[in-house]
């Protein structure tokens, strides 16, 4: 029977030791001495505590021991005659002399070092585990298979105001505004296994309304059943409001294409129409629907001039005041100048052109009008510089308000003796007029009588090149623009000299007449009475 003790203790896989109540040695078996690396005999009647790191815990683990009569899982840290630690789990128990009285413990140490590892692989696995969970920008919590929160990460808390204590434990749903729904959104993630970009609205613990997507999907526990659902909950509030200032983008962009008054359309690169605007719709005469898809081509009278526009842009990136004329659905046609240039994708990718066509029928009207007016007033202009150069009787200036002069005809040239290339452009024309003149303001004042009346009349000397003098008969009129404001003079003016002379001689000789009238009459007087003083 001893043998056979002896044999299931020697084979034992654990250090097993006797130790008596003074705490020394009193047994062990191979396993202690391979363990420990000394030998049994230096092991028996030694103090337990020595083969230990912390001696005194080894101790009191024996003084425990003696005391309740067991104790199991005891961790202590075996230092073998090498040095070498190995981690024991101590499991002791008391046994009894054949008096009954507790004779000592036997206490087996489990070699746990390869156990410990794996706990702390597994530790630090959990602890990686939970950093990932903790780290993540969404608020990550469990839920059991009833819809009873089970865990949170530390984004739960801070998004939704509750504590961890708050929400584990409790209801899901109770912490969205839409409790139906997200009351949906786990069932459906039970059934299907997942859901993805489910919409919920989160309301804080402050009443803050917070938009999330949520995303979940089952996992299971090591038995393969399903132990419930982890669910990400990202706050996408900055999402919503980019997508709610992208719509006010679009909405505004679009209503600008619409409310343009040229027809405005984009055709990917082969010409096919891929948008409208209402402009477009309304000068042909074809809906949108109707239009979209269709070659750009087809609602010009000329295709393939048009054709050739796409295909400038496409190689140029723009082409500019590019004239068609589009057909619309009743035949009518309007002469359009069409805008157009490239436009790309987000990708920087050639997505088509971008086109404007606006309708130039009025301007075309207009623009006839205006060349046929140009024409006739080349043709008026052409008429009256024929007729100023032509009268070389009448001298005709043209001055604006400051006094340069602006024209100088042949009649000009010759009555003062300057040719127009040295009159045009001369702002001091003091040297035509006599200094009497200038000095008694009679020529200021004649202006100004015709800037304020329109026009003014009188009689001047004037100054030839040559510093001789002639009398002139003066006209000066006030001109206009299209708008009514005056911009400058027209003098015209003759030389009067040789009328002046004739009428000073005919005043002279009706002086003579009326002085010989005169006294031919005072004869007669003279007669008379002497005839009736000789009576």
């Amino acid at each position: 029977q001893q043998n056979y003790n002896r044999g299931l203790i020697e084979s034992s896989v654990d250090a097993l030791v006797t130790v008596d109540p003074d705490l020394l040695i009193t047994d062990v078996n191979e396993q202690m001495v391979r363990l420990t690396g000394y030998e049994k005999e230096a092991l028996v009647g030694s103090a337990f505590k020595t083969y230990f790191t912390e001696p005194e815990r080894a101790a009191e683990g024996v003084r425990e021991a003696l005391a309740k009569g067991s104790v199991t899982n005891y961790e202590l840290v075996l230092q073998a005659r090498s040095g070498k630690k190995t981690v024991v789990s101590f499991n002791a128990g008391t046994f009894r002399d054949t008096s009954g009285k507790t004779a000592g413990i036997l206490a087996a140490a489990r070699d746990i070092t390869a156990q410990k590892r794996l706990e702390e692989q597994l530790r630090d696995q959990q602890t990686y585990n939970r950093s990932l969970i903790e780290s993540s920008v969404d608020a990550l919590m469990t839920v059991d298979p009833k819809g009873v929160i089970t865990d949170v990460n530390e984004q739960t808390v801070r998004l939704s105001g509750f504590n961890r204590k708050q929400l584990v434990g409790s209801p899901f749903v109770g912490y969205f505004t839409e409790a139906d729904l997200a009351g949906e959104g786990v069932r459906k993630t039970f059934e299907t296994g997942f859901v993805t970009n489910y919409e919920l609205t989160l309301r804080s613990k402050a009443g803050r309304k917070i938009p999330v997507s949520f995303n979940a999907a089952v996992f299971r526990d090591s038995s393969g059943a399903v132990g419930g659902i982890l669910a990400a909950a990202r706050d996408n509030s900055n999402q919503k409001q980019i997508e709610s200032e992208l719509r006010e983008s679009q909405v505004y962009t679009r209503g600008l294409i619409e409310s343009n008054i040229d027809a405005l359309m984009t055709t990917d690169t082969i010409g096919i129409i891929t948008d409208v605007n209402r402009q477009m719709c309304a000068v042909t005469g074809l809906t949108r629907e109707e239009l979209i898809g269709t070659p750009f081509k087809q609602y010009f009278t000329e295709p393939e001039r048009a054709e050739d526009g796409v295909r400038q842009v496409l190689s140029k990136g723009r082409v500019t005041d590019y004239e068609l004329t589009l057909k619309g659905r009743d035949g009518r046609e309007t002469v359009v100048s069409y805008n157009a240039t490239t436009f790309q994708g987000a990708d920087g990718r050639l997505r088509g052109v971008f086109a404007a066509a606006r309708d130039i029928t009025e301007q075309k009207r207009l623009a006839g009008q205006i060349q046929a007016q140009n024409r006739e007033l080349t043709d008026t202009t052409a008429f009256l510089n024929n007729i100023l150069q032509s009268s070389t009787e009448y001298s005709i200036i043209a001055k604006d308000l400051d006094g340069m002069v602006l024209a100088w005809n042949e009649g000009a040239r010759r009555n003062y003796g300057y040719t127009a290339e040295e009159m045009v452009g001369l702002l001091n024309t003091r040297v035509l007029h006599t200094r009497e003149d200038l000095e008694a303001g009679r020529v200021d004042a004649l202006l100004e009588t015709a800037r304020r009346t329109g026009k003014a009349e009188g009689v001047f000397e004037r100054v030839r090149k040559n510093g001789d003098r002639f009398t002139a008969s003066v006209a000066v009129s006030l001109r206009r623009n299209a708008d009514g404001a005056a911009v400058g003079y027209v003098l015209i003016s003759k030389d009067i000299t040789e009328q002046k002379a004739l009428e000073e001689q005919l005043r002279r000789k009706n002086e003579e007449l009326e002085e010989q009238y005169r006294r031919v009459q005072e004869a007669n007087r003279l007669k008379s009475e002497f005839l009736a003083n000789m009576s």
